[in-house]
């Protein structure tokens, strides 16, 4: 058991290792120009880390919106359906002002 620990700490520390040089050989482009992630201070990674999670929460605040803006538009037509049946006030006033003479 002994012997299976330590061989998936290495495997595990191989993993973190191959990860971390997948890391340093990132290129990043920036305003149309490449740069090495590893070649960027910790501040410009930090900050184009923030960045990217900015990007991906207005993706997914964008497909919200989408979905309610979907949902709006269904129930405005169940709510346009359901009217069908339903005399609005201003046709009634006017059939009862036409029945009476009213002009």
């Amino acid at each position: 058991m002994a012997q299976s620990l330590m061989v998936a700490a290495a495997a595990a520390t191989r993993l973190a290792a191959d990860q971390e040089q997948q890391t340093d050989q990132r290129i990043v482009m920036i305003n149309k120009r490449r740069y090495a992630w590893s070649a960027l201070s910790e501040e410009v990674r930090q900050l184009l880390l923030d960045l990217h999670k900015a990007d991906e929460l207005v993706r997914i605040r964008r497909q919200r919106v989408l979905v309610l803006a979907q949902g709006r538009l269904a129930i405005r037509e169940r709510v346009r359906q359901a009217l069908t049946s339903v005399t609005p006030m201003d046709e009634q006033t006017d059939s009862r002002d036409a029945a009476s003479g009213i002009a």
